[in-house]
This record gives C-alpha cells, sequence and structure tokens, in this order.
C-alpha cells in the first residue's frame, strides 16, 4: 500500500540542497509538492498500523501542509523548468501578475472599452482611440466636435482635420500595455523567488522527512524480499543449539 506513495517523492535531500542555495526551479519545486503530498499519505497510513516501528515512522513525519498549500496556490502545475519562460506562477497567485496578464491579452478590447465609454459620456460619435510612437496612445477628434472635448483631456497634436488628445487614463494603460511582457517576467521572478525563500524554512524537517522514509523505503524491500522468497525467522531450542555446540547440525525446518 505505501510503495506508490514512496515512488513519488524522489530525492528529497537533493531537492533541499538546491533550494538552500536558491537553485531549484519550477518544476522541482512541483515535484517537491509531489513528494509531500506523498508523505502526507503515507504519515495517515502508518497511523493505523499496529507495528511500533512503523507508528514511530509516521509520527515523526512532517507533511508541512502550509507549504504544500503555499506551492498549490503560488505555482503553475504545469510549470515550466526555467522561470523565463514564463507561466511558471498560477492564476489568482498574485492580483498584479493576473491584471498585467489580462492587459496583455485583452489590451484591444480595453482600448475598445475605452473609447465607447468616452463617445456615450461625451457625445463624440467620432471618437477613435490612436497610437503613434511620439504621444503613445491618444483620443483623436475632429474639428466638430471640439467643443464638446471635456477640460481634464490634455491636447498634444493638432492635425488637418481635428486634435489629439491624451488622459491620464490612457497613460495609465500605455504603460501597462507597453511594459506589461518585460513586467510580467519581472514579477513571476519575484514571486518565485519569494517561494523558493518560503521552502527554504523547511529545510529541516523536509531532511528529517527524508530520513524516515529512507528507512520506511529499505524496511519496505525487506518485507517484499522476505514474501517474495518465502523467508522466515527459524526458532531455535535449547536441544539444538546444544547439538550444534557439540558439532552435530540437524536439518532445520522452516514453516
Amino acid at each position: 500500500d505505501i510503495e506508490p506513495h514512496i515512488r513519488h517523492i524522489g530525492d528529497l535531500e537533493r531537492l533541499m540542497s538546491k533550494t538552500a542555495v536558491g537553485k531549484i526551479n519550477p518544476r522541482e519545486v512541483m515535484q517537491l509538492h509531489r513528494a509531500l503530498t506523498a508523505i502526507e499519505h503515507l504519515q495517515k497510513m502508518l497511523t493505523y498500523s499496529e507495528h511500533p516501528e512503523l507508528l514511530k515512522i509516521g509520527e515523526g513525519l512532517n507533511p508541512c501542509a502550509s507549504l504544500i498549500q503555499r506551492i498549490q496556490r503560488d505555482l503553475a502545475p504545469e510549470a515550466p523548468t526555467d522561470i523565463r519562460k514564463g507561466n511558471a506562477i498560477a492564476e489568482g497567485a498574485d492580483t498584479e501578475l493576473d491584471e498585467l496578464r489580462y492587459t496583455v491579452r485583452n489590451s484591444k478590447d480595453i482600448l475598445l472599452a475605452v473609447q465607447q465609454r468616452e463617445i456615450e459620456r461625451t457625445g463624440i460619435t467620432s471618437l477613435k482611440i490612436g497610437f503613434n510612437n511620439v504621444f503613445g496612445y491618444f483620443l483623436e477628434v475632429t474639428s466638430k466636435w471640439k467643443a464638446n472635448v471635456p477640460p481634464e483631456w490634455t491636447r498634444k497634436q493638432t492635425i488637418a482635420n481635428g486634435e489629439r488628445y491624451i488622459t491620464e487614463e490612457l497613460k495609465q494603460l500605455e504603460s501597462k500595455i507597453l511594459g506589461a511582457e518585460e513586467k510580467i517576467l519581472e514579477r513571476e521572478i519575484l514571486l518565485f523567488g519569494a517561494l523558493v525563500e518560503a521552502c527554504g524554512d523547511y529545510i529541516q524537517p523536509i531532511q528529517h522527512n527524508a530520513q524516515l522514509v529512507a528507512r520506511l523505503d529499505c524496511q519496505l524491500s525487506f518485507a517484499k524480499t522476505a514474501l517474495e522468497r518465502r523467508y522466515c525467522r527459524p526458532e531455535l531450542d535449547d536441544t539444538l543449539a546444544i547439538n550444534i555446540h557439540n558439532g552435530r547440525h540437524p536439518v532445520i525446518e522452516t514453516h
């Protein structure tokens, strides 16, 4: 029953040595999550054992439940090996990261929504949002509608048939959209660094888990071998011991 869970644990001591120096990657952190989850199952199973040694191991295991929850919350299930490939941090783990991702995925729709809202607010039916490398995003208004321009808009350029304006909202959107990809990567690296640091707080209990699981794995190996080869422990009585001492070696029957 415990063998499948042990198979999911892997080399915990190696993972924690990489954590200690900050060299663990996202996929390895997800392996740590799988290992701790397996240890959680082992602990529950061992508490029902009638064998004192197994009970003792079960009592000594620490699944680090809060770390399991932290990794599950912060890390994407299919996290890449290299944090710089992106998409290592889970959706919903960080509000700022979610907003940046939403901006990148929906930038066109966001701008159209702003345009439609300003048309309804000002009554300027020909209003358009444009972009150039000099002013970034801007609101373009034909000369016919200049009188409807709100006072909070800032005029930036006069064109042949109208004016171009910017607003504080458009400047903020521009900053988000144009720098979103770079900011997403920076944010993911920052969040993953914080997660690795949190893993580092559990080095001692996880290394202790590794020692207990190694002992359990060794005992499992002995038990399987004994069953497969029908090993048994011989019972020696006084007569047998005397015969052996006197050089006579009777056949020892096994049961």
